[in-house]
């Protein structure tokens, strides 16, 4: 398999991004061009933009498996902002009445009953200062805030898919905003949200009281993950009970027709479930569907079916991510002919932009803004990378690890097709600028120490050592092939 140009082109814009410098602490202010807007007043919170931006990196490892360091430094960028004060602003910031309220688009008061509007806080604004469990400064201890430990679950588990080093299984600091930072791993992590949700059946709860089936399902999927690499059954405990009752009650999944309305969320306490369409679901169909296929298939289907057969897309950014989520599925279950429609409808409304000079790629979307909103660029990119069964094989079991092409100079160089076949190491190489007089170089480690023979780009040598492969090349691309030779 390979990346397209524009998977490459957007991995330099997210590579760029990663590496701009900015201060994530409390004192600090995240750099602008991390997406705070999408999803407002719901999820309008610089750390969807991470979490969304690290599903192309997982998918893109599918596809080159033997090169997936860059894609492990970016996601280490991500999950490190993670751990931040900014990526929880939402939950210590936003108490009580949300003095916004009054400029939120008549479809939000839609959503919540006629008489209860004055003592049941608008969508997306915490109110923890009221929560019955009472206010916790620390994001991970709280009994609420689910919404942070999904985010986080699914980014150290697609980070583990990528690369399963352990890295993060070793311990790492989560600020505390009282002022005292508290160490966890990645399984320790995982244990400590299955056993709030063992506590809590319907789920625990993302903000006041509300308990959202989106965020259930989002850290369902970063519990399997974690399952996957722990050996835990954290998902068989906790999310498979959940899931039967939610598939029936929340999805109407029990019923022989496609259901035109789901839950968005539910208050336990005051017994209140509120629906919106089901077109709106296309997020939760994409956490379910490496979990539970058929039923995540059937909530597709009637989202596409309400939204039309070229997704329904709109202008807007928040149309733009709904419409990457569903290209991504008609992707990986192979509906060939939804999915052109899809592309279609997104190449004509997304204004897809190619910077020649920095190969860099992104999707505009008609905003006029000074950087590319980051999620739903981050949503189409992971469509782009996405194929037949891409997105479920990213949640599978842990494939046997092989040897790796490391320290490529991104992104005067890239790879684009990393895969070793018979025995043989085979490669694509791409440069941002030709060069034939000038090299770079890369080194292969976890190979035999023999002699390889190399075909494809001339003037290409090696170095072999008893642990590694340094390997020479002229700044072109082409494809290059290493055949194992003699001892």
């Amino acid at each position: 398999m390979t990346l397209s140009d524009r998977s490459l082109g957007w991995l330099r814009s997210l590579d760029r991004k990663t590496a701009t410098t900015d201060n994530w602490d409390r004192e600090g202010r995240p750099h602008p061009h991390w997406d705070d807007r999408t999803g407002a007043p719901w999820s309008g919170n610089v750390r969807g933009d991470l979490v969304e931006s690290a599903l192309a990196l997982g998918l893109m490892a599918v596809r080159t498996p033997a090169w997936t360091d860059r894609y492990r430094a970016i996601a280490d960028q991500l999950i490190e902002r993670h751990l931040r004060w900014w990526a929880a602003a939402d939950w210590l910031t936003q108490l009580g009445h949300d003095p916004d309220r009054a400029h939120y688009p008549d479809a939000l008061r839609d959503l919540v009953p006629a008489g209860r509007w004055g003592d049941y806080d608008a969508p997306g604004w915490a109110a923890n200062g009221t929560e019955p469990w009472g206010l916790q400064a620390d994001p991970v201890l709280a009994e609420g805030n689910l919404s942070y430990k999904a985010s986080l679950l699914l980014l150290l588990g697609i980070r583990a898919a990528i690369d399963p080093d352990g890295r993060w299984n070793r311990p790492f600091r989560v600020f505390g905003d009282s002022g005292e930072d508290r160490t966890w791993t990645h399984a320790e992590l995982a244990a400590h949200v299955a056993e709030q949700w063992a506590a809590q059946p319907d789920g625990p709860h993302s903000e006041n009281t509300k308990v959202w089936p989106e965020h259930l399902a989002m850290a369902g999927l970063g519990l399997l993950l974690a399952d996957r690499h722990h050996g835990t059954d954290h998902h068989g405990r906790v999310v498979q009970p959940w899931w039967e009752r939610a598939r029936r009650d929340d999805f109407g999944l029990d019923r022989p027709e496609l259901p035109h309305t789901v839950t968005r969320y539910r208050d336990p306490l005051q017994g209140l479930a509120v629906a919106g369409p089901v077109s709106d679901a296309l997020a939760t169909a994409c956490w379910l569907a490496p979990v539970v296929p058929e039923d995540a298939r059937r909530i597709f289907d009637a989202a596409v079916a309400q939204a039309g057969p070229a997704g329904g897309i709109e202008a807007g950014a928040e149309a733009a991510r709904r419409a990457g989520f569903a290209l991504l599925l008609a992707k990986e279950w192979g509906l060939g002919e939804l999915a052109s429609a899809l592309w279609r409808a997104i190449e004509g409304r997304c204004e897809p932009v190619i910077d020649p000079a920095s190969g860099t790629f992104h999707w505009a979307l008609g905003l006029d803004e000074d950087s590319p909103r980051g999620r739903p660029n981050a949503v189409l990119a992971a469509a782009e990378a996405c194929g037949s069964g891409l997105w479920s094989r990213l949640a599978g079991p842990v494939p046997q690890p092989c040897p790796q092409i490391v320290d490529v100079d991104f992104p005067r160089l890239a790879v684009t097709r990393a895969e070793w076949a018979n025995g043989c190491l085979v490669l694509r190489l791409i440069a941002l600028e030709e060069q034939r007089t000038v090299f770079s170089s890369f080194r292969i480690i976890g190979a035999e120490p023999r002699i390889w023979c190399m075909s494809g780009i001339d003037g290409v040598s090696t170095d072999v050592t008893s642990r590694e492969v340094i390997v020479r090349v002229p700044l072109r691309s082409g494809e290059l092939e290493f055949t194992p030779g003699s001892y």
